[in-house]
């Protein structure tokens, strides 16, 4: 009996050690994971404050070796914002603006390719890394509804319209450009399915990094007039980065942005524009040149849209040289020359969605010093 009581009781203490342990380990794995919170919140503001030691430090040494062509840090949102970079200097900025909101809301071209990169970025979420059941679920609903085909059908036939306009103007005959109009009507997706794609897009609870609701406020506008007011604002970025890279971005950030200028050569006349991008460390080369292609790749497509609504003496030059400037600090790493064999030197696009020319980013990088900044061998 004595022995009976004496298991029991030992299985009962082991039982109570054992959630005691549970109940201890549950406690230690909260502080842990509240204390790797403020060590990623430590580490993203010494992060923040090395870049901007950095932008304070190289200031005067990028602006002595490079002059004003690289300008300074800027954010660009508004087609405003934008029309300030890509308009040479003495352009009035007010029209540059109306002309950038006219190519995107051309048979809607900026809505179409937002809405096609949101409904991507749905899907890409959903079959990602533990998706949410909000967003597999409007996923699904999206697949259904065939709303990644239709909406990439109607941004294709916007862009194409905007092609066969631009070749109209050059002499590619009026004739063609009519007929790709008319496809491009027949492509539009219509409003009501709109509507119900963006209702899953609010559904999938990632709605406001998709832009569903400056989509929603485009659909709902009572006027074209109302629609270019929306596409002028904080919707003119997103969509002109959706059109000319494929992604959407909320905001261009240009670590440094020069403005156009016009310049005589032998070949005739040519736009130059000239941005950089500052690093912390070589190492982070790859991601700036991804993040300073994107932004040329927009700034160079709004330029495009600039110099075609522009006419007689007022032209703008066919050939834009825009050059991005990536500048580290010096790391060890920074202008290795296995390193830098490893980096292109351009990034070449044959032909640039709505316009149909071809581009050429050219790429440099180099490492800041106390003295100035030193170029990589390529």
């Amino acid at each position: 009996m004595s022995d009976g009581g004496a298991r029991a009781l030992s299985l009962t203490d082991v039982l109570g050690a054992i959630g005691a342990l549970r109940t201890e380990v549950a406690v230690l794995r909260t502080e842990l994971r509240t204390e790797f919170g403020a060590l990623r919140t430590d580490i993203a503001t010494l992060q923040t404050n090395w870049g901007v030691l950095l932008e304070f430090a190289s200031s005067d040494v990028i602006s002595s070796q490079f002059g004003a062509s690289l300008g300074a840090s800027c954010t660009l949102r508004s087609a405003e914002d934008v029309a300030c970079v890509v308009s040479p200097q003495g352009r009035p900025i007010v029209p540059s603006t109306t002309q950038l909101v006219a190519a995107l809301g051309s048979k809607d071209l900026g809505f179409w390719h937002l809405a096609t990169c949101g409904v991507r970025k749905v899907q890409d979420l959903a079959s990602g890394k533990e998706p949410t059941t909000a967003v597999v679920d409007a996923a699904n609903e999206l697949r259904v509804m065939h709303a990644y085909e239709q909406l990439a059908a109607a941004a294709t036939a916007a862009t194409s319209a905007l092609e066969a306009s631009a070749a109209a103007g050059g002499g590619g005959g009026p004739g063609g450009a009519a007929a790709v109009a008319a496809a491009a009507a027949a492509a539009r997706v219509p409003e009501g399915a709109c509507n119900a794609v963006i209702r899953q897009l609010h559904r999938s609870g990632v709605g406001s990094i998709v832009f569903a609701g400056d989509m929603e406020r485009y659909l709902q506008a009572a006027s074209p007039e109302r629609r270019a007011e929306l596409l002028a604002g904080d919707m003119f970025v997103p969509c002109l980065s959706a059109v000319a890279t494929g992604t959407a971005l909320p905001e261009l950030q240009v670590d440094r942005c020069g403005r156009v200028s016009l310049e005589e050569q032998v070949s005739g006349a040519v736009a130059g524009l000239h941005i950089g991008e500052l690093k912390m460390s070589g190492g982070g080369v790859r991601d700036a040149r991804k993040e300073v292609v994107r932004s040329a790749l927009a700034l160079a497509w709004a330029y495009h849209a600039l110099r075609r609504g522009v006419d007689g003496a007022a032209a703008l030059p066919v050939v834009l040289d825009l050059h991005a400037h990536i500048i580290t600090s010096k790391d060890g790493r920074s202008h290795s020359r296995p390193a830098s064999r490893q980096l292109p030197a351009y990034h070449r696009v044959e032909r640039l969605p709505g316009h149909g020319c071809p581009l050429t980013v050219y790429l440099h990088y180099y490492t800041l010093t106390a003295s100035g900044v030193k170029r990589w061998e390529l």
